[in-house]
Protein backbone atom coordinates (compact mmCIF):
# COMPACT_ATOMS: atom_id res chain seq x y z
CA UNK A 1 0.00 0.00 0.00
CA UNK A 2 1.63 3.29 -1.08
CA UNK A 3 2.17 6.00 1.49
CA UNK A 4 0.22 9.21 1.31
CA UNK A 5 2.17 12.37 0.36
CA UNK A 6 1.70 13.71 3.90
CA UNK A 7 3.26 10.64 5.53
CA UNK A 8 6.07 10.51 2.98
CA UNK A 9 6.85 14.19 3.59
CA UNK A 10 6.82 13.68 7.36
CA UNK A 11 9.21 10.72 7.15
CA UNK A 12 11.63 12.65 4.95
CA UNK A 13 11.54 15.54 7.41
CA UNK A 14 12.32 13.17 10.27
CA UNK A 15 15.27 11.70 8.35
CA UNK A 16 16.69 15.16 7.72
CA UNK A 17 16.11 16.50 11.22
CA UNK A 18 17.09 13.52 13.38
CA UNK A 19 20.57 12.70 14.60
CA UNK A 20 21.78 9.11 14.11
CA UNK A 21 21.15 6.74 17.00
CA UNK A 22 24.89 6.30 17.43
CA UNK A 23 25.12 9.97 18.45
CA UNK A 24 23.34 9.07 21.70
CA UNK A 25 26.58 7.49 22.88
CA UNK A 26 27.85 11.04 23.38
CA UNK A 27 27.01 12.57 26.76
CA UNK A 28 26.43 15.99 25.19
CA UNK A 29 23.74 14.60 22.88
CA UNK A 30 21.95 12.89 25.76
CA UNK A 31 22.10 16.10 27.80
CA UNK A 32 20.49 18.05 24.95
CA UNK A 33 17.77 15.43 24.71
CA UNK A 34 17.09 15.64 28.44
CA UNK A 35 16.99 19.43 28.22
CA UNK A 36 14.37 19.10 25.48
CA UNK A 37 12.33 16.77 27.72
CA UNK A 38 12.18 19.57 30.27
CA UNK A 39 11.05 22.27 27.84
CA UNK A 40 7.79 23.10 26.09
CA UNK A 41 7.59 23.97 22.40
CA UNK A 42 7.93 27.67 23.19
CA UNK A 43 11.16 27.02 25.07
CA UNK A 44 9.77 27.67 28.55
CA UNK A 45 10.24 25.17 31.38
CA UNK A 46 7.75 22.31 31.44
CA UNK A 47 6.02 21.07 34.56
CA UNK A 48 8.07 18.52 36.55
CA UNK A 49 5.56 15.72 36.01
CA UNK A 50 5.60 16.45 32.25
CA UNK A 51 9.39 16.12 32.29
CA UNK A 52 9.25 12.85 34.20
CA UNK A 53 6.76 11.38 31.73
CA UNK A 54 8.87 12.37 28.71
CA UNK A 55 12.05 11.09 30.34
CA UNK A 56 10.43 7.69 30.91
CA UNK A 57 9.51 7.56 27.22
CA UNK A 58 13.04 8.57 26.22
CA UNK A 59 14.48 5.88 28.49
CA UNK A 60 12.21 3.25 26.94
CA UNK A 61 13.32 4.27 23.43
CA UNK A 62 16.97 3.95 24.43
CA UNK A 63 16.27 0.57 25.97
CA UNK A 64 14.72 -0.55 22.70
CA UNK A 65 17.79 0.70 20.80
CA UNK A 66 20.01 -1.44 23.05
CA UNK A 67 17.83 -4.48 22.47
CA UNK A 68 18.06 -3.94 18.70
CA UNK A 69 21.85 -3.50 19.09
CA UNK A 70 21.92 0.05 17.80
CA UNK A 71 23.52 1.04 21.12
CA UNK A 72 25.89 -0.97 23.29
CA UNK A 73 24.33 0.32 26.53
CA UNK A 74 21.59 2.65 27.71
CA UNK A 75 23.29 6.03 28.31
CA UNK A 76 20.72 6.87 31.01
CA UNK A 77 21.86 3.92 33.12
CA UNK A 78 24.61 4.40 35.64
CA UNK A 79 25.96 7.58 37.15
CA UNK A 80 24.26 10.89 36.40
CA UNK A 81 26.04 13.63 34.50
CA UNK A 82 27.21 16.10 37.19
CA UNK A 83 26.93 18.96 34.69
CA UNK A 84 23.24 18.37 34.04
CA UNK A 85 20.55 18.75 36.69
CA UNK A 86 17.00 17.50 36.21
CA UNK A 87 14.09 19.80 37.08
CA UNK A 88 13.01 19.45 40.66
CA UNK A 89 9.81 17.48 41.16
CA UNK A 90 7.47 18.46 43.98
CA UNK A 91 5.46 15.47 45.18
CA UNK A 92 3.43 17.35 47.76
CA UNK A 93 -0.05 18.52 46.89
CA UNK A 94 -0.71 22.26 46.85
CA UNK A 95 -2.32 22.71 50.27
CA UNK A 96 -4.45 25.55 48.95
CA UNK A 97 -6.38 23.00 46.91
CA UNK A 98 -7.29 20.78 49.85
CA UNK A 99 -10.66 21.60 51.41
CA UNK A 100 -11.39 20.83 55.04
CA UNK A 101 -14.23 18.46 56.04
CA UNK A 102 -16.75 21.27 56.59
CA UNK A 103 -15.99 22.77 53.18
CA UNK A 104 -16.24 19.34 51.55
CA UNK A 105 -19.62 18.73 53.14
CA UNK A 106 -20.84 22.08 51.78
CA UNK A 107 -19.45 21.32 48.32
CA UNK A 108 -21.09 17.89 48.18
CA UNK A 109 -24.44 19.40 49.15
CA UNK A 110 -24.05 22.09 46.47
CA UNK A 111 -23.20 19.52 43.81
CA UNK A 112 -26.26 17.47 44.77
CA UNK A 113 -28.50 20.44 43.94
CA UNK A 114 -26.75 21.56 40.74
CA UNK A 115 -29.03 21.24 37.72
CA UNK A 116 -32.07 19.04 37.35
CA UNK A 117 -30.30 15.71 36.80
CA UNK A 118 -26.54 16.00 36.56
CA UNK A 119 -25.83 17.19 40.09
CA UNK A 120 -28.11 14.67 41.83
CA UNK A 121 -26.60 11.87 39.72
CA UNK A 122 -23.02 12.92 40.49
CA UNK A 123 -23.13 13.76 44.21
CA UNK A 124 -22.36 10.18 45.27
CA UNK A 125 -19.59 9.95 42.65
CA UNK A 126 -17.90 12.95 44.23
CA UNK A 127 -18.55 11.31 47.59
CA UNK A 128 -16.56 8.29 46.38
CA UNK A 129 -13.64 10.55 45.50
CA UNK A 130 -13.69 12.18 48.92
CA UNK A 131 -14.80 9.51 51.40
CA UNK A 132 -13.37 6.60 49.37
CA UNK A 133 -10.27 8.40 48.00
CA UNK A 134 -11.03 7.10 44.50
CA UNK A 135 -9.72 8.65 41.30
CA UNK A 136 -12.43 10.13 39.07
CA UNK A 137 -12.12 7.28 36.55
CA UNK A 138 -12.34 4.69 39.35
CA UNK A 139 -15.47 6.26 40.81
CA UNK A 140 -17.15 6.60 37.41
CA UNK A 141 -16.48 2.91 36.67
CA UNK A 142 -17.89 1.41 39.89
CA UNK A 143 -20.22 -1.56 39.46
CA UNK A 144 -22.96 -2.59 41.87
CA UNK A 145 -21.38 -6.05 42.27
CA UNK A 146 -18.18 -4.36 43.46
CA UNK A 147 -19.90 -2.65 46.39
CA UNK A 148 -20.71 -4.07 49.80
CA UNK A 149 -23.22 -1.62 51.29
CA UNK A 150 -24.66 -2.85 54.59
CA UNK A 151 -27.58 -1.08 56.23
CA UNK A 152 -25.32 -0.10 59.11
CA UNK A 153 -21.59 0.32 59.58
CA UNK A 154 -18.70 0.37 57.18
CA UNK A 155 -18.86 -0.89 53.61
CA UNK A 156 -16.30 -2.12 51.09
CA UNK A 157 -15.50 -1.39 47.46
CA UNK A 158 -13.64 -4.04 45.45
CA UNK A 159 -12.69 -3.44 41.84
CA UNK A 160 -10.07 -4.71 39.41
CA UNK A 161 -10.84 -2.66 36.30
CA UNK A 162 -11.59 0.96 35.50
CA UNK A 163 -12.61 2.74 32.31
CA UNK A 164 -10.61 5.89 31.66
CA UNK A 165 -11.27 8.55 29.02
CA UNK A 166 -8.37 8.13 26.59
CA UNK A 167 -10.14 9.67 23.57
CA UNK A 168 -11.43 8.06 20.38
CA UNK A 169 -8.12 8.59 18.56
CA UNK A 170 -6.25 6.52 21.15
CA UNK A 171 -8.44 3.47 21.74
CA UNK A 172 -8.53 0.26 19.71
CA UNK A 173 -12.30 0.27 19.27
CA UNK A 174 -12.76 3.99 18.62
CA UNK A 175 -14.63 4.54 21.89
CA UNK A 176 -13.83 7.43 24.22
CA UNK A 177 -13.15 5.17 27.22
CA UNK A 178 -10.87 2.16 27.50
CA UNK A 179 -10.68 -0.53 30.15
CA UNK A 180 -7.51 -0.84 32.20
CA UNK A 181 -6.31 -2.09 35.55
CA UNK A 182 -6.31 0.23 38.58
CA UNK A 183 -3.29 2.47 38.69
CA UNK A 184 -0.40 1.58 40.96
CA UNK A 185 -0.89 -2.18 41.29
CA UNK A 186 -0.09 -5.45 39.50
CA UNK A 187 -2.26 -6.54 36.59
CA UNK A 188 -4.24 -9.09 38.62
CA UNK A 189 -4.67 -6.88 41.69
CA UNK A 190 -8.07 -6.20 43.22
CA UNK A 191 -8.34 -2.82 44.93
CA UNK A 192 -10.18 -3.12 48.24
CA UNK A 193 -11.31 0.14 49.80
CA UNK A 194 -13.15 0.26 53.15
CA UNK A 195 -15.68 3.10 53.06
CA UNK A 196 -17.26 4.90 56.04
CA UNK A 197 -20.98 4.77 56.84
CA UNK A 198 -21.60 8.23 55.38
CA UNK A 199 -20.52 7.03 51.92
CA UNK A 200 -22.41 3.76 52.31
CA UNK A 201 -25.57 5.80 52.88
CA UNK A 202 -24.84 8.08 49.91
CA UNK A 203 -24.42 5.09 47.59
CA UNK A 204 -27.53 3.31 48.88
CA UNK A 205 -29.60 6.46 48.32
CA UNK A 206 -28.09 6.94 44.86
CA UNK A 207 -28.97 3.39 43.83
CA UNK A 208 -32.50 3.79 45.23
CA UNK A 209 -33.07 7.06 43.34
CA UNK A 210 -31.25 6.41 40.06
CA UNK A 211 -30.76 2.66 39.75
CA UNK A 212 -27.85 1.29 37.75
CA UNK A 213 -26.87 0.91 34.10
CA UNK A 214 -27.59 -2.41 32.35
CA UNK A 215 -23.99 -3.45 32.96
CA UNK A 216 -24.27 -2.61 36.67
CA UNK A 217 -22.49 0.75 36.64
CA UNK A 218 -23.60 2.99 39.49
CA UNK A 219 -23.02 6.22 37.62
CA UNK A 220 -24.30 6.84 34.10
CA UNK A 221 -25.47 9.70 31.93
CA UNK A 222 -29.15 9.98 31.07
CA UNK A 223 -28.28 8.10 27.86
CA UNK A 224 -26.51 5.36 29.79
CA UNK A 225 -22.95 6.43 28.94
CA UNK A 226 -19.89 6.94 31.10
CA UNK A 227 -19.36 10.44 32.39
CA UNK A 228 -16.64 12.42 30.63
CA UNK A 229 -14.07 14.39 32.64
CA UNK A 230 -15.45 17.60 31.11
CA UNK A 231 -18.87 16.90 32.66
CA UNK A 232 -17.36 16.31 36.09
CA UNK A 233 -15.42 19.56 35.74
CA UNK A 234 -18.48 21.58 34.65
CA UNK A 235 -20.68 20.34 37.50
CA UNK A 236 -17.93 21.00 40.01
CA UNK A 237 -17.49 24.59 38.83
CA UNK A 238 -21.22 25.21 39.26
CA UNK A 239 -21.10 23.64 42.71
CA UNK A 240 -18.14 25.79 43.74
CA UNK A 241 -20.10 28.93 42.81
CA UNK A 242 -22.88 27.86 45.16
CA UNK A 243 -20.71 26.65 48.04
CA UNK A 244 -17.68 28.96 48.24
CA UNK A 245 -17.10 32.60 49.03
CA UNK A 246 -15.78 34.92 46.32
CA UNK A 247 -12.28 34.72 47.77
CA UNK A 248 -12.42 30.91 47.90
CA UNK A 249 -13.85 30.78 44.39
CA UNK A 250 -10.87 32.73 43.05
CA UNK A 251 -8.45 30.40 44.85
CA UNK A 252 -7.37 26.86 43.83
CA UNK A 253 -9.56 25.41 46.60
CA UNK A 254 -11.22 22.18 45.31
CA UNK A 255 -10.93 23.47 41.76
CA UNK A 256 -10.44 20.06 40.15
CA UNK A 257 -12.35 16.80 40.71
CA UNK A 258 -9.08 15.16 41.71
CA UNK A 259 -8.84 17.60 44.64
CA UNK A 260 -11.66 15.65 46.30
CA UNK A 261 -9.34 12.65 46.47
CA UNK A 262 -6.58 14.81 47.96
CA UNK A 263 -9.03 16.10 50.57
CA UNK A 264 -10.05 12.52 51.39
CA UNK A 265 -6.48 11.47 52.10
CA UNK A 266 -5.93 14.58 54.22
CA UNK A 267 -9.13 13.84 56.14
CA UNK A 268 -7.77 10.45 57.16
CA UNK A 269 -4.32 11.72 58.03
CA UNK A 270 -5.78 14.51 60.15
CA UNK A 271 -8.05 11.97 61.86
CA UNK A 272 -4.90 10.26 63.13
CA UNK A 273 -4.27 7.57 60.54
CA UNK A 274 -0.48 7.11 60.34
CA UNK A 275 1.32 7.72 57.06
CA UNK A 276 3.01 4.69 55.43
CA UNK A 277 6.63 3.97 56.10
CA UNK A 278 7.14 1.27 53.47
CA UNK A 279 5.42 -0.26 50.43
CA UNK A 280 3.02 -3.11 50.97
CA UNK A 281 0.76 -5.45 49.05
CA UNK A 282 -2.51 -4.75 47.27
CA UNK A 283 -4.64 -6.00 50.18
CA UNK A 284 -3.05 -3.86 52.90
CA UNK A 285 -4.44 -0.51 54.03
CA UNK A 286 -1.58 1.47 52.48
CA UNK A 287 -3.05 0.57 49.12
CA UNK A 288 -6.52 1.94 49.86
CA UNK A 289 -5.70 5.14 48.02
CA UNK A 290 -3.00 3.53 45.80
CA UNK A 291 -0.21 6.02 45.42
CA UNK A 292 -1.91 9.31 46.14
CA UNK A 293 0.09 12.38 45.16
CA UNK A 294 0.38 13.10 48.86
CA UNK A 295 3.80 11.97 50.03
CA UNK A 296 1.90 9.85 52.56
CA UNK A 297 -0.92 7.48 51.83
CA UNK A 298 -3.17 6.10 54.55
CA UNK A 299 -1.68 3.17 56.41
CA UNK A 300 0.89 0.40 56.48
CA UNK A 301 -0.11 -2.05 59.15
CA UNK A 302 -2.83 -4.65 59.02
CA UNK A 303 -4.51 -3.26 62.14
CA UNK A 304 -4.46 0.27 60.76
CA UNK A 305 -7.89 -0.08 59.17
CA UNK A 306 -9.42 -0.58 62.63
CA UNK A 307 -7.79 2.61 63.91
CA UNK A 308 -8.88 4.45 60.77
CA UNK A 309 -12.49 3.33 61.23
CA UNK A 310 -12.54 4.17 64.93
CA UNK A 311 -11.09 7.64 64.49
CA UNK A 312 -13.06 8.45 61.34
CA UNK A 313 -16.35 7.57 63.05
CA UNK A 314 -15.95 10.41 65.52
CA UNK A 315 -18.24 13.38 64.68
CA UNK A 316 -15.34 15.83 64.95
CA UNK A 317 -13.38 13.91 62.34
CA UNK A 318 -16.31 13.97 59.94
CA UNK A 319 -16.30 17.77 60.01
Amino acid sequence: MPMSPEIDSALRWLARSSVPVSALQEASTVSRALDACGRKLDGSAAAPEYYRRRRRTFYAALKYAVRERHLSANPLDGADDPEWKAPEVADAVDRRRVANPAQMRTLLAAIATTGRTQGPRLAALYGCMYYGMLRPSEAASLLLDECQLPEQGWGLLEFSEVRSAAGRDWTDDGEVHEARKPKGGPRNAIRRVPIPPVLVEMLREHIHEHGTAPDGRLFRTYRGGIYLPSTLWRVLQEGRKRALTQAQLASPLARKPYDFRHAGVSWRLNAGTPAPLAPSGPDTPSKYCSGSTHTASTETTKDGSARWRTRSNRPADLG
